[in-house]
């Protein structure tokens, strides 16, 4: 069994990285490696983050990267992709979140770090040398990373997709998650804005408007979808591409196949398609979020109407809010 490092953080301040032993067949069948599922049994590895560096200067495969805005299918397209001697998909690295914070951090006491650039490009080379022969890994980090999205695309070769879902599709599926994923909205609209500007204001915008708590929290969750949505367009205009890298959460829950098929185009993969046909027969019936449900199945519409039937006004009021302040 090959077993070797993996990025598990990066200090900046301290100058430290901290490294995990492990193999292709522990990541592969974590469902997240951000420190939800355990990854080794042994002691991590410390080293000065100017050796990691100096490791990683070696020249790596391009890049391969599903961004998403969170709650749109993205593990189940992560899992349809994932093919043994094909394609290796790692899901949510923590090393990615970890940076992300570093760079909330620093904006916000609006201050540069110079080895944040270096650590992000040796993170995107280390991330994408490949476990077996033939096997390119595709990287499916958390929403929570679209802070960095800039830094990741800058780096030479990378090729994305970014997977999306409409304004009211993504409230409904923030309200169907509970408080945990309300909560985590909120916090990601506050971390995602960090850097102030124009989304800044509209966060402040969404506390200050009348209404109970969860109008607000519908509201934060709706400028989250708008922050991520300009950056993912800002991003593309800048690399120049078009909409063949672009995928549709509804498009994925309509026609799961050829999303999949799109997907392989955009990060140019070479994939089998009865491959693919045998992934969404293995996962399709499995949902992400609950293990013993059924993604495809009518589960999702029943659970839209139960959350209209909680939170109908909610959704409807915060709608028509972002519809007067947010540009998406």
């Amino acid at each position: 069994m090959i077993e070797r490092t993996f990025l598990h953080n990066i200090d900046l301040q301290a100058g430290q990285v901290s490294l995990l032993w492990t193999n292709p067949q522990t990541l592969r069948k974590a469902a997240f490696i951000d420190g939800r599922s355990s990854l080794s049994d042994r002691q991590p590895l410390q080293l000065p983050l100017s050796q990691f560096l100096e490791d990683e200067k070696a020249r790596a495969p391009e890049p391969r990267y599903i961004f998403h805005i969170g709650f749109c299918g993205s593990t189940l397209l992560s899992r349809l992709l994932d093919v043994p001697g094909q394609a290796f998909v790692l899901r949510e690295p923590n090393c990615l979140a970890g940076i992300a914070n570093i760079k909330a951090g620093l904006a916000k006491k609006e201050i540069n770090h110079p080895l944040l650039l270096p650590a992000i490009g040796a993170t995107n080379r280390h991330l994408a040398r490949p476990w077996a022969a033939a096997e390119p890994v595709i990287v499916k980090p958390s929403n929570w990373v679209n802070n960095i999205l800039p830094e990741l695309i800058s780096q030479p070769g990378v090729k994305a997709l970014f997977l999306t879902s409409s304004r009211r599709e993504f409230l409904e599926s923030v309200l169907r998650g509970g408080p945990a994923r309300l909560a985590f909205a909120a916090r990601a609209t506050l971390h995602l804005s960090s850097e102030g500007g124009e989304y800044a204001l509209v966060v402040a915008d969404a506390l200050t408007v009348d209404g109970d708590q969860s109008g607000r929290l519908a509201r934060l969750a709706l400028v989250l979808h708008a922050i991520q949505l300009h950056q993912f367009r800002v991003v593309a205009e800048r690399s120049g591409w078009g909409e063949d890298k672009w995928l549709d959460y509804s498009h994925l829950a309509a026609d799961p196949f050829d999303a999949a098929i799109r997907s392989t185009k955009a990060l140019d993969l070479d994939i089998p398609p009865g491959a693919i046909a045998n992934n969404i027969a293995l996962w399709g019936e499995r949902d992400a979020k609950d293990p013993g449900a059924s993604f495809f199945s009518d589960r999702n519409s029943r659970l839209a109407v139960d959350v209209h039937a909680k939170h109908g006004a909610v959704i409807e009021q915060a709608l028509d809010w972002a519809d007067r302040f947010l540009p998406y």
